[in-house]
Parts: structure tokens; C-alpha cells; sequence
């Protein structure tokens, strides 16, 4: 038997309510995926395939970087600088 979008769309909302979650619809979930993917080292360009996408710049609307992760990135820059300016001397 088919999945049918209202059933679908009654499930989700009674799992939401469920885990007390709010402001959230069923087309963010594209938001997480995409964000997780990335976050995860998935480049873009494989993303965007996984995605539908036809171009990367709406993959990119959809997948979102945390502090966290943008401080990992300059962390690894740091980490690079310190070990280049060591060899150097």
C-alpha cells in the first residue's frame, strides 16, 4: 500500500507534538539533511546530486554551517600557520 501525504503529514505532526517540538515543518527536514551532510564533510557538488539539485547555489540555501564548525575550520588554519611558521625557523 502507498504512503498517502496526508497520512504522512498526520504522523509527523503527532511525532512533533510527541517530542514537544515546535515552529518546525515537514520541508526542514531538508534543511537538516542538507546542513548534517555538509557538516559531515559531504562536498557540495555530491550533495546537490543526492539533493536533486540541479546547480549547488540551492544546495548551498539549504545547508548551513555551525560556530562550531566554522571555529573547527579556523582552528585547522591556525594549526597550519603554527606548524609552517615552525619549519620555517
Amino acid at each position: 500500500m502507498p504512503f498517502k501525504a496526508r497520512h504522512i503529514q498526520l504522523n509527523f505532526k503527532k511525532a512533533l507534538k510527541y517530542a514537544e517540538i515546535e515552529d518546525f515543518r515537514f520541508h526542514d527536514l531538508r534543511h537538516c539533511f542538507a546542513s548534517w551532510h555538509r557538516q559531515s564533510g559531504v562536498d557540495r557538488d555530491t550533495l546537490a546530486e543526492l539533493m536533486g539539485h540541479k546547480d549547488t547555489r540551492m544546495t548551498r540555501r539549504y545547508a548551513h554551517i555551525t560556530p562550531g564548525h566554522l571555529r573547527k575550520a579556523v582552528e585547522l588554519l591556525e594549526k597550519s600557520y603554527s606548524e609552517y611558521s615552525t619549519n620555517l625557523a
